[in-house]
């Protein structure tokens, strides 16, 4: 069921968080996925060219996503008042940031942990 299914679902807040994040570690993990590498080498290269846009795009549409599950979890109150923008920023360049440097190098299973742990604290009551 995809994410905002399941918010209209009305799934748990805390249940699509933990689901979710346990994906995250999972991806972050993986270095094997040279896909991360080449999409990060191709948007570069756009960027370069003055096309910023698809990038952009793939991060407007994370966020919003996130935003909607950090104002469900708020209402339903399973998770605290927060800053949406500042722990969003926190959650989505972690997770882009591991994933690429596990393509660069050997990431410690601790290291997405330590992170997702941080991010469960601040949101869950």
């Amino acid at each position: 069921m995809k994410f905002l299914n399941k918010i209209e679902s009305l799934v748990p807040a805390k249940q699509i968080l933990l689901e979710l994040l346990n994906r995250y570690q999972i991806e972050m993990l993986d270095s094997s996925n040279c896909l991360t590498l080449a999409i990060y080498e191709f948007f570069s290269t756009l960027q370069r060219k003055g096309n910023e846009s698809l990038l952009y795009e793939q991060y407007l549409l994370s966020k919003k996503t996130w935003e909607s599950l950090i104002a469900y979890g708020i209402k339903t109150k399973e998770f605290n008042e927060v800053n949406a923008e500042a722990i969003i920023d926190i959650i989505i360049f972690s997770y882009q940031g591991v994933r690429l440097y596990s393509n660069l190098m050997l990431i410690s299973p601790q290291i997405p942990e330590n992170i997702l742990y941080i991010i469960k604290n601040i949101l869950l009551k």
